[in-house]
């Protein structure tokens, strides 16, 4: 009864272990959590067997199978999709035996276990932002002995994580990455985003309406989930526009030419030959020697004119 008022976002998942019949506020509650982006994990046992549905999973019973300990009288997993995170490193439940299963129609779920005579042992339905896995047996080793198996630890281990979430959200992104901002298509929820500068990246509508959200730059943001939980994701630059490997020589050869004016060549064998450009200034002084001998012997040429006209003035004279 105390249940409504203590399921709140703050927690990652909510358990319910063979809860039975669980009070309408309470499921009201949980069913609001979880269509708010929480998760919750719900195990079956015979509380159960005498009620006409699963709450929140809202999937009908259709009974219990039960099966004595002596002889034969049990069941084993016969069909196990490996590919789902919580059931990767089970072993596919290699020599769990299962005393006691509730029979559930799963409806729309995914069936993602099943034991030998074709009974749902594991499901998951997707509510609102959220998800609901069911485990159609008890964790108590009574109804199956699945807690003395090695596999038992990364089942509960690998629930928790795929549960919570951990697993599916990344906090590095390249920039021009999309993050997903909710599971589902429902539309309603809010989902804030926070940019770089530290203002809202999102307008009204598309905080309540966009599946998605494009980092357009590097830096960090901040997302607050419907459910009022809050994620860091970072953006950084893509490392495929970064070449790590080595310069060839001709690229190196090139760059070590560049701003000097010379030419480089790349000779047989990778060597490099570089070609100073030749420079005019000593043409320049060459010419201006040519030019100062010119004028020299030119002005001594007119020095000596000028004193032969001289003498010959001075002996008309005399």
């Amino acid at each position: 009864d105390q249940a409504a008022n203590l399921i709140s976002a703050k927690y990652a998942l909510v358990v319910l272990s063979d809860a039975g019949h669980l009070p309408g506020p309470a499921e009201d509650a949980l069913k609001k959590y979880v269509a708010g982006g929480g998760a919750a994990l719900i195990a079956l046992g015979p509380a159960a067997a005498i009620e006409p549905r699963v709450p929140v999973f809202d999937a009908p019973i259709l009974g219990s199978r039960y099966a004595g300990r002596e002889g034969d009288q049990f069941e084993m997993a016969a069909d196990v999709d490996t590919s789902f995170p919580p059931l990767a490193h089970t072993n596919r439940l290699d020599g769990v035996k299962f005393l006691q299963v509730i029979r559930v129609n799963p409806g729309t779920a995914r069936v993602l276990a099943r034991l030998a005579d074709g009974t749902p042992l594991v499901m998951e339905k997707q509510i609102g932002e959220g998800r609901v896995m069911l485990f159609a047996s008890t964790f108590d080793n009574v109804a199956n002995d699945f807690p003395l198996h090695a596999s038992f630890v990364p089942f509960v281990e690998a629930s928790a994580a795929y549960l919570s979430g951990i697993d599916d959200r990344p906090a590095n992104f390249p920039v021009d990455s999309y993050v997903d901002l909710r599971m589902g298509k429902n539309r309603g929820t809010a989902v804030d985003v926070l940019g770089p500068d530290g203002k809202r990246a999102l307008s009204l509508k598309d905080a309540t309406t966009a599946q998605n959200f494009r980092l357009t730059k590097e830096g960090y943001y901040e997302i607050r989930r419907a459910n009022g939980r809050q994620e860091m994701v970072a953006a950084h630059a893509d490392r495929r526009e970064s070449d790590l490997s080595l310069a060839p020589p001709e690229t190196l050869a090139l760059w070590r030419g560049t701003g000097t004016g010379g030419t480089t060549t790349v000779a047989a064998g990778g060597e490099t030959v570089e070609k100073k450009p030749s420079s005019l200034w000593r043409y320049f002084v060459i010419l201006l020697l040519l030019v100062a001998l010119a004028e020299s012997l030119l002005a001594d040429r007119y020095l000596g004119v000028a004193r032969e006209s001289e003498n010959g003035t001075e002996r008309q004279a005399a």
